[in-house]
């Protein structure tokens, strides 16, 4: 937990942070109670075999989601 700056463009990080694989297993999850480091390994394979099984990215269309 912990916070930067102040006032309206403030922002207040609540901790808890989770990294999870691309199937939604948790890998490693931290507390919100105390500062930590969290690392994981992920597996490259299955993130190409999830990205080749769920296709999401072939319906992607870049243009709807321009910012710029």
């Amino acid at each position: 937990m912990g916070s930067e700056g102040s006032g309206k463009g403030g922002v207040t990080y609540f901790g808890h942070s989770v990294v999870v694989d691309p199937w939604g297993e948790t890998l490693v999850e931290g507390g919100g109670d105390q500062e930590l480091l969290l690392t994981a390994t992920l597996d490259l394979d299955r993130v190409d075999e999830t990205r080749l099984k769920m296709r999401v990215f072939q319906d992607r269309r870049p243009g709807l989601h321009d910012l710029g």
